[in-house]
């Protein structure tokens, strides 16, 4: 049975959100303001069963995403790295890629657990 295509939404949820995940979102649109579509968190961090070494899981959605914003999202994270010993990472995808990705297992996880910021 095909799957019918409907519109889904990363809640923004009233939970905790921890400082470094918004000082991370707070970075990237700075940077690429005209190019975010969607910045979320999911993973450990989002659903609140991280422990101490647990990483940032970040979803970032740009209108067309080129090699060097890719790099300026990844610099982000290199730099909170450096400062917090903390590791973000992101899967930077297109509004289109993104769609695709919402088919599968890890688009379902992060539709299910993923904080937008």
């Amino acid at each position: 049975m095909k799957r019918q295509r409907r519109s889904r939404r990363i809640p923004n949820a009233a939970c905790a959100i921890p400082r470094l995940a918004r000082r991370y979102a707070q970075a990237i649109r700075q940077d690429l303001t005209d190019q975010v579509r969607l910045i979320a968190l999911y993973g450990s961090r989002a659903r609140g069963d991280a422990h101490a070494g647990s990483d940032y899981d970040f979803l970032v959605v740009l209108s067309s995403p080129t090699q060097k914003e890719r790099e300026t999202v990844t610099a982000a994270g290199a730099k909170l790295l450096a400062e917090t010993d903390q590791l973000c990472t992101a899967l930077v995808y297109s509004p289109e890629q993104w769609e695709r990705v919402q088919q599968s297992p890890l688009g379902w996880n992060i539709l299910r657990e993923g904080v937008e910021l």
